[in-house]
């Protein structure tokens, strides 16, 4: 799991390399998709919660007309841009996404817990990949990297600059 875990990590360091680092300046990166969301979002009972709590003395904790139904948007739509950002930036690299969900199906989920840098990985029960997965997710990881960059090294501002 520590071998498969370190790869999903070294993914998601390339990912985020190429949205927040300096190599590229913003406006030439191919992640003009908007900031990446944070890693720990806010969970369908924390927006209710948030919305429940009182903002002035007269409300006492009492929900908001809507709050339940306006949660459920908020994580719906949360979630789905999401997915549609993380399924351009992979399209505008040009990774396969059958691929990129073999990967992400064959990698733990990874997990930063709050005051600590390194991740914490858990799987399914069973969970036990063999060579073939192993070498395959670091196959993709090697080819994302070479294909980053390829284009970052195109993605060069004009001359007169």
């Amino acid at each position: 799991m520590e071998a498969m875990g370190t790869l999903a990590v070294a993914f998601e360091d390339l990912m985020n390399a190429q949205l927040h680092g300096e190599d590229v300046p913003r406006r030439l990166s191919v992640y003009g998709f908007g900031e990446r969301l944070p890693r720990h979002i806010l969970r369908n009972g924390e927006v209710r919660a948030i919305l429940r709590e009182p903002d002035h003395a007269t409300r006492r904790g009492v929900p908001v007309r809507g709050a339940d139904r306006l949660a459920d948007e908020y994580t719906q739509i949360r979630d789905v841009t999401t997915a549609l950002q993380e399924g351009m930036r992979l399209m505008v690299l040009g990774v396969d996404f059958p691929q990129y969900q073999r990967f992400t199906q064959l990698t733990p989920f990874v997990d930063y817990y709050a005051n600590t840098p390194e991740p914490r990985f858990s799987a399914e029960a069973g969970y036990a990949p063999n060579q073939d997965e192993f070498d395959f997710c670091r196959q993709f990881v090697i080819t994302v990297a070479l294909r980053l960059t390829e284009i970052n090294a195109r993605a060069i501002p004009p001359s007169w600059k």
